[in-house]
């Protein structure tokens, strides 16, 4: 009998899994397994936190779990994210890890939305697109990112 084989293994941020033959390499898809997708989703959360905290001017619309993991849509203004920046996001998030600090979900109205979001473009936009009824926001010791419920 062979020895136990890892058969995933984690290539450039993104996570492979095959038969340990070569053979049978897949990408595992983070949307389908319901612990990853809640884990990338409050990533997305962390990682949004740890952005404006180094870039204060930030923005944000959207932060979905996605098949490779998740990501944010971020308006920086006049900044810009190069490679050098990623280990410096890495560590701020790492820092609101250790914080203790929760992340915080809350259901609201569409109109309650609208009005504690209401100097934020992008979130108002993201919130004229849902259907009216109870909007779940989510934020870290605040409030501070709109999902759909």
């Amino acid at each position: 009998m062979r020895a136990p084989f890892d058969m995933c293994m984690r290539i450039k941020g993104c996570f492979f899994c095959g038969s340990g033959s070569g053979k049978e390499t897949k990408m595992v898809n983070f949307k389908e397994n319901e612990e990853l997708k809640t884990l990338n989703h409050s990533c997305a959360h962390v990682m949004a936190q740890a952005i404006k905290h180094l870039y204060p001017q930030a923005k944000f619309w959207v932060g979905p779990v996605v098949a490779e993991g998740f990501y944010y849509d971020v308006d920086l203004g006049d900044a810009v994210i190069r490679d050098e920046d990623i280990e410096k996001i890495e560590k701020e998030m790492k820092k609101v890890c250790k914080s203790g600090k929760r992340i915080v979900r809350k259901e609201i109205s569409k109109e309650e939305a609208k009005e504690m979001f209401k100097d934020d473009e992008y979130k108002l936009d993201l919130i004229d697109g849902l259907e009216d009824g109870n909007i779940t926001c989510y934020g870290i010791s605040r409030i501070s990112a709109v999902d759909r419920t």
